[in-house]
């Protein structure tokens, strides 16, 4: 069973998001088969630059863009900084400075990938928390899910990990 193990809040710098958008949950297979996520880093400086970005900024990152009356924008790629050169074939979203609602979900790797399930764990636990979405300058949310090193790639003890669940707040 899975279970938030921690609720915060982050304020992150200005960045720039490289990556590919979809209109439909991404295939991971293919930016592995394809080195997707090397070119980006290289596009950085390399895999020490994206460390330095910000604390988890080496995570692999799935954006989900939400307006009403809107269909919905599924994103996969990385931070980077500001400015980063976007390699061809990708597109890019440029953020400025902003906060996250971070909830770390701990479990097995099939019940944390349970996405909508958790989504709305998680959703419930925001004005809990204190926290209000933020929304871009066209009224859409985003949310953000982390898929860091190591808390996502290496199983615990227990054969556990953490994926972050994370949405752009005030």
């Amino acid at each position: 069973m899975v279970e938030i193990v921690k609720a915060y809040k982050q304020k992150l710098p200005a960045m720039r998001f490289i990556g590919k958008k979809y209109s439909t949950p991404p295939n991971w297979g293919e930016w592995f088969e394809n080195c997707w996520f090397d070119k980006i880093e290289n596009a950085m400086g390399g895999e020490e630059a994206v460390h330095q970005l910000y604390e988890d900024g080496d995570a692999y990152v799935e954006l989900t863009r939400v307006k009403s009356d809107e269909p919905f924008e599924f994103w996969l790629g990385m931070f980077v900084s500001p400015g980063t050169e976007v390699p061809d074939d990708f597109l890019y979203k440029d953020f400025s400075e902003f906060n996250l609602g971070v909830f770390l979900v701990y479990g097995k790797e099939e019940e944390v990938m349970q996405i909508p399930e958790n989504t709305h764990k998680c959703l419930d636990k925001i004005d809990k928390e204190g926290m209000k979405f933020g929304y871009d300058k066209e009224g859409a949310a985003w949310e953000v899910r982390r898929y860091q090193c190591p808390r996502y790639t290496m199983p615990d003890e227990k054969n556990n990990i953490i994926l972050d669940y994370c949405w752009i707040i005030e």
